[in-house]
C-alpha cells in the first residue's frame, strides 16, 4: 500500500484564478493621512517601505516534471509514480521597497485621493529550504512497492521559488478618517521558481528531473492603513499569480501574503496652494 509522507501540503489548493489577484497591501499601501493639507491641492511625495509578510505557497503541476520511474537498483519494482505537489506551505519573508505618490483633497479636508506606485523586492525564505525534506515537496512510495513504508522505496517532488521577487505596482487609496486610509494596489511581479523530482533513498533525494521558470505574473492587493505622524503602519493582503510552464506543461503557481508593514515618508513637494518654507500647508 502505498504511504504518502509529503512535508508542507496542507490539505486543498485554491483553484480559482480570477485575474491573478494579489491583494497587495504591498508592503504598506499607507496614506500620508495627517490633516496638512487644509487648502486643498496636490501634495507630491515620496517614502521607503517594509514588511514581513506570511505567504502561502500554493503550487499546480503537469504530471511529467512529478513522475519518476522505478529505481533500477530495485529490480523487483516496475513502473512509475507521481508525486503529486497538490498542497500548501508557508513561509515568512521580508520585504523592502520605495513608493512616489499624489495626493488630492479638497479644501478644508484631510488628503482625500491618493495615486501612487513603485517597487518592492521580496526575500523569499522558501528557498533556502531545498534540502532533504525540507521546504514544499511531497513524497510518495513507489506504486509497485508492496512493504511496509519503513522498508519501502519512494519518489518525490520538490519545489522552491528564487531567493527574490522584483514587485512593481500601481494603486489608489482614499481616506476613511483623517488618519485611516484604504488601498487597493495592482501589479506584475517577477519571480523565477524551480521543480524538481526523483528518487528518496538513504536520507538523501536524487534528482532525474529539474526544470526551471521565470517571467511576470499578476497580483491584486488591499490595504488598511494608520498614520502615527512620522510613521505609517498598514496591515493587509495579497495575491499574487504565474502562469508557468515546467517540462513543457503548463502549471499555477500563487501565493497569498499577509503583512504588517510600515512606511517611512522621505519628502514631500507641494503643487500650487499656500505653503511654509518647509513646503507644508498652512493651516
Amino acid at each position: 500500500m502505498n504511504a504518502r509522507r509529503g512535508v508542507g501540503a496542507f490539505s486543498g489548493g485554491a483553484r480559482g484564478a480570477a485575474t491573478a489577484a494579489l491583494l497587495t497591501v504591498a508592503v504598506i499601501g499607507a496614506g500620508c493621512a495627517r490633516p496638512t493639507n487644509r487648502a486643498g491641492g496636490f501634495d507630491l511625495d515620496w517614502a521607503t517601505r517594509a514588511s514581513f509578510d506570511y505567504t502561502r505557497w500554493e503550487v499546480d503541476l503537469g504530471e511529467s516534471i512529478q513522475t519518476t520511474p522505478a529505481h533500477p537498483d530495485d529490480v523487483f519494482l516496475s513502473g512509475e509514480t507521481t508525486a503529486d505537489l497538490d498542497g500548501r506551505e508557508g513561509s515568512i519573508d521580508p520585504k523592502l521597497g520605495l513608493e512616489g505618490s499624489l495626493s488630492w483633497a479638497a479644501a478644508g479636508g484631510w488628503p482625500g485621493i491618493r495615486l501612487r506606485s513603485g517597487f518592492d523586492v521580496r526575500l523569499n525564505t522558501l528557498a533556502f529550504r531545498d534540502d532533504f525534506r525540507q521546504g514544499h515537496y511531497e513524497i510518495e512510495q513507489q506504486v509497485s512497492d508492496f512493504r511496509p513504508p519503513s522498508s519501502g522505496s519512494f519518489v518525490f517532488t520538490h519545489f522552491d521559488p528564487d531567493y527574490f521577487s522584483l514587485l512593481p505596482f500601481v494603486g489608489a487609496d482614499i481616506s476613511l478618517t483623517d488618519t485611516i486610509r484604504i488601498a487597493v494596489d495592482a501589479g506584475l511581479p517577477y519571480s523565477g521558481f524551480t521543480v524538481r523530482s526523483g528518487h528518496d533513498r538513504f536520507a538523501r533525494w536524487q534528482t532525474l528531473q529539474k526544470d526551471d521558470w521565470s517571467g511576470f505574473g499578476r497580483s491584486l492587493g488591499v490595504t488598511l492603513s494608520w498614520d502615527l505622524e512620522d510613521v505609517e503602519v498598514s496591515a493587509g493582503v495579497r495575491r499574487e499569480e504565474y502562469d508557468a510552464e515546467f517540462a513543457g506543461e503548463d502549471a499555477d503557481v500563487k501565493n497569498q501574503q499577509y503583512f504588517l508593514g510600515i512606511r517611512f515618508p522621505l519628502g514631500r513637494h507641494r503643487i500650487g496652494g499656500p505653503a511654509d518654507e518647509a513646503g507644508h500647508l498652512r493651516p
